[in-house]
């Protein structure tokens, strides 16, 4: 192979691994998140739920549930109306809000942009999930915590 070869190669690979972040693997059309009206003070799940490391155990996503069989499962931290964690591959920060009757918003999400071909089947739909977010319930342990949005769930447990 010569310099030239080498070089193009190169340059091909930079450009197809700075594309659209958009994460349009799964072809499931997106809905956006519901609007909610927020909260002037938190809630006490809120309150409780800070600077606590959530894990995912499942996610149900369009009607199908997904085991998180991973050597590292994704985790989500809220802290002050910003978010971050892990979504399986790349770790992830954005801001949440929330709203009356334990509604939830995550926005502005950013994420590293790792390739991992063994996780990205559950990062993809995490990060779906969690962008079109409507509500929160925590169970009456405090141990347990389900994200509900327009396309699904996400089931987390306290670390």
């Amino acid at each position: 192979m010569n310099i030239r070869t080498f070089i193009l190669f190169a340059l091909g690979i930079c450009l197809f691994s700075c594309g659209d972040s958009s994460k349009n693997g799964d072809q499931t059309e997106e809905t956006p998140s519901v609007e909610i009206t927020p909260v002037s003070t938190p809630s006490e799940d809120m309150t409780f739920m800070q600077l606590q490391k959530w894990e995912v155990t499942d996610m149900i996503f369009d009607n199908d549930g997904l085991g998180v069989a991973l050597d590292k499962k994704p985790y989500l931290i809220f802290r002050d109306g910003r978010a971050s964690g892990f979504a399986g591959c790349n770790s992830f920060v954005g801001e949440y809000v929330e709203g009356e009757n334990n509604g939830l918003n995550f926005n502005n999400l950013g994420y590293t942009k790792k390739a991992c071909p063994e996780a990205a089947r559950i990062e993809d739909r995490f990060l779906k999930l969690m962008e079109t977010a409507q509500s929160f319930e925590l169970n009456a342990n405090k141990d347990k915590l389900k994200i509900k949005s327009t396309n699904g769930q996400i089931h987390l447990v306290l670390k």
